[in-house]
């Protein structure tokens, strides 16, 4: 309990740190603070966060297999390295800036530099491994090595590469390395709604967001579905993050849904699209859409109402309602209802929506489109699935779940 308190109060002093930057407290006090100074002081206490609350190694049989705080395990010894090598880096970064800004002028770094540069990239990328997987550190580590080892690659591959010194000069000096536009639009914009999505969360307004969509869509066909696609849009609103939107809304709506009849693999299914949906609408939306507005020098004002209509139409209550509660056989409709709906041609073919979803359209099929093969498989798929389903179940209304 101490220690959750205690990073807690730690949580909360880095949020108001980055209140008082962006609201340009220092420049009001008279000090100026140069950017990359405010990117190392945003780094390091994200680095330190990631190394007290993630596990080196999760393991499969905690409840809590990636939060160390949640499963009451201690610090290991390689962690509190992790984290004195970051904040000996970007100590560095802070206390020496001249001699940072002096590499730029050079187009090179001494031996202290190099050591500087190696103490912020190491943590860093262990960092991003424990947080996202193998999968990125692998792709970074082959671009790395590729590079170094280029003159010893055949064919087009073949290069005469950069030497290991060179890269580390460009990871530290300049706006194509660790202080680059990604991490400035995350210390300087994305933080600002992360912390407003939090105070909302606090404030309640995630359990606010699921009795809106349940008093909306609870007493119609495929409620508890429909519910679970409004809540997680409504709530990806203020969070941007679909894992937090899942951790939310799915506590209510995956026990809801799996109550009325769906199965529990198609429940969580559901939940999760919809969670993955709901981060790319407005206002709150993924950090991609922060980077997109400054790469394209656009305000982000532009990004988010161009991604409203198509996160309005990816999270199409009526087409997902629908078309799983048919599937599923929740509140199963007549055969000839089912054979009159998919000859109307309103279908949207499952083999064809998930691209054009990620584009913000989709396509109906035409009657004649019926007569495609695919198209015929879905059809009998979905009459098969509906034949053999169970009597339709009672439609629960709100009252119950509360």
């Amino acid at each position: 309990m101490k220690r959750i308190t205690a990073l807690t109060w730690f949580a909360t002093v880095v949020a108001i740190y980055h209140l008082a930057v962006l609201s340009e407290a220092p420049a009001f006090l008279g000090y100026f603070l140069p950017n990359q100074m405010h990117l190392a002081v945003s780094v390091t206490c994200a680095l330190a966060l990631i190394f007290i609350l993630r596990r080196a190694r999760a393991k499969p049989d905690s409840p809590h297999d990636d939060d160390i705080a949640g499963g009451g395990n201690r610090v290991q010894w390689f962690d509190w390295l992790l984290i004195a090598s970051i904040v000996f880096g970007n100590g560095y970064v802070i206390l020496f800036f001249d001699k940072i800004q002096d590499y730029g002028m050079y187009g090179a770094l001494d031996t202290w530099g190099i050591v500087v540069a190696l103490s912020i990239a190491i943590p860093l990328l262990e960092a991003v491994r424990r947080t996202t997987g193998w999968a990125l550190p692998i792709i970074i580590l082959t671009f790395v090595f590729g590079t170094i080892f280029q003159r010893f690659l055949p064919g087009l591959l073949y290069g005469t590469g950069y030497p290991l010194e060179r890269l580390l000069y460009s990871s530290l000096v300049g706006e194509s390395g660790i202080f680059g536009l990604p991490l400035n639009v995350a210390a300087n914009i994305v933080i600002i709604f992360l912390i407003f999505g939090a105070m909302m969360q606090g404030a309640g307004a995630g359990k606010w967001f699921i009795d809106v969509a349940l008093s909306l869509t609870g007493w119609s066909r495929g409620g508890p579905a429909k519910a679970a696609v409004l809540s997680s849009a409504l709530f990806g609103s203020i969070s941007g993050s679909p894992s937090s939107n899942v951790a939310t809304t799915g506590v209510f709506t995956i026990p809801m849904m799996i109550k009325i009849g769906y199965r529990p693999a198609f429940a969580g299914a559901v939940e999760s699209v919809a969670s993955t949906g709901g981060q790319i609408l407005p206002p709150v939306m993924g950090a991609i859409a922060f980077v997109m507005a400054e790469w394209i020098e656009v305000p982000y004002s532009e990004v988010a109402i161009a991604a409203l209509v198509p996160a309005l139409v990816a999270l199409d209550l009526g087409t997902v309602g629908r078309t799983i509660t048919v599937v599923l056989g929740v509140v199963v409709a007549a055969t000839t209802a089912i054979e009159h709906f998919l000859a109307s041609g309103q279908l949207v073919s499952a083999c064809d929506c998930a691209i054009p979803y990620g584009y913000g359209c989709y396509f109906v099929c035409p009657p004649g489109y019926l007569s495609i093969p695919k198209v015929q498989c879905i059809r009998e798929w979905l009459l098969a699935e509906a034949a053999a389903a169970p009597q339709p179940a009672k439609v629960v209304g709100l009252s119950a779940y509360r």
